[in-house]
């Protein structure tokens, strides 16, 4: 990004919204270091990837309130820091300055390197206005009245962000092992535990997607119990497509609903996903209970027993029992361009 003269964006949405496609094709992501020192910042000392475990409890995190107190707040710290410019560009675009200087937020902050925010946006200016897309982005970027130390971490937990502060609606997925953090599997923190004023900046290599700005591959991605049905849908080659279709209604099965799949021609296995995909938006209150007929995106017709506790049977057009007796255990993950429905 840079300073020149700022003109509408049409395509910024269009980016957003398909930034889960090449997430999940790719799943490598760069491992540098970000260099903080020669901004002169106190947290020059903030962990890194490849440090040792105890390396993550640094000397500023037993700062007393005084000393903390004189730290730069999360808005001067992004500042003083180079490779953030296009964090702070889309903070004052967005109107987020002021929250980020607020002294009372006590916020963690997932701040997005200047490569992360081209890798999504490309290398061309900020749109005039700032988009509902991008507001949305930030937000889901913060955790208000939460300061999450990496020493805190493990295994996988989601976090409420500022985008659904009072609800457990579209958490970000924290995961920290040997390799690192790592952020709705796919961003990587690269350096962790910066400590300003007013809360905990950590820095990733990746911008975070909402699942209300991304499509239903994005938010499928991101969450740990789908990645035999992302496999699948990259092993069938549909992930583009389903990424790009909209309104579209997804009836999601775990991992463990992949158990007796096996390998399929890729072929059969796009016949199977497909007939888990509605070519309309259905959300969970209009499953209404009784029997119910959808056209699938394979062609077949999929009949929906509700027996009114969220048990489904699957009937194919043919008359076949495919599914005798799933569970619908999540409703209504709302994204871009349709609606997912978890089963088990």
């Amino acid at each position: 990004m840079t300073n020149s003269p700022i003109h509408p964006t049409t395509s910024l949405s269009k980016k957003l919204s398909t930034a889960g496609v090449y997430a999940t094709a790719s799943l490598s992501l760069f491992a540098g270091a970000v260099s903080l020192s020669a901004c002169g910042n106190p947290n020059a000392g903030a962990s890194a990837i490849g440090s040792q475990p105890d390396s993550l409890t640094s000397a500023q995190n037993q700062l007393d309130s005084a000393s903390v107190a004189a730290l730069p707040t999360l808005a001067q710290l992004a500042i003083q820091t180079p490779q953030l410019s296009t964090l702070v560009e889309v903070a004052k675009l967005c109107n987020f300055v002021d929250y980020l200087n607020d002294p009372g937020v006590e916020a963690t902050v997932f701040a997005p390197t200047n490569q992360a925010f081209a890798k999504l946006l490309g290398d061309g200016p900020l749109p005039e206005r700032c988009p509902e897309d991008l507001r949305r982005t930030i937000l889901y970027h913060i955790l208000p009245l939460n300061i999450l130390r990496s020493e805190t971490l493990g295994a996988t937990q989601g976090f409420s962000t500022l985008l659904f502060p009072s609800r457990p609606v579209d958490p970000v997925f924290v995961k920290s092992d040997e390799t690192g953090v790592t952020i709705n599997r796919s961003a990587k923190a690269i350096a962790l535990d910066i400590q300003a004023s007013n809360g905990l900046a950590h820095i990733i290599d990746t911008v975070l997607v909402p699942d209300l700005v991304g499509n239903v591959v994005n938010a499928l991605s991101k969450r740990d119990e789908f990645t035999s049905l992302v496999s699948a849908a990259i092993a069938a080659n549909r992930a583009t497509t389903l990424a790009a279709t909209p309104n579209l209604t997804v009836f999601a099965p775990v991992n463990s609903a992949f158990k007796d799949v096996g390998s399929p021609a890729p072929e059969a296995l796009t016949k199977v996903l497909l007939h888990h995909v509605l070519g309309t938006k259905i959300f969970a209150h209009q499953l209404v209970q009784g029997f119910q007929i959808y056209p699938t995106l394979n062609g077949d017709p999929l009949s929906i027993v509700n027996f009114g506790d969220n048990r489904l049977s699957d009937i194919f057009g043919s008359g076949q029992t495919q599914v005798t007796a799933g569970k619908i255990t999540d409703t209504d993950i709302v994204t871009k361009n349709g609606i997912i429905h978890t089963i088990s």
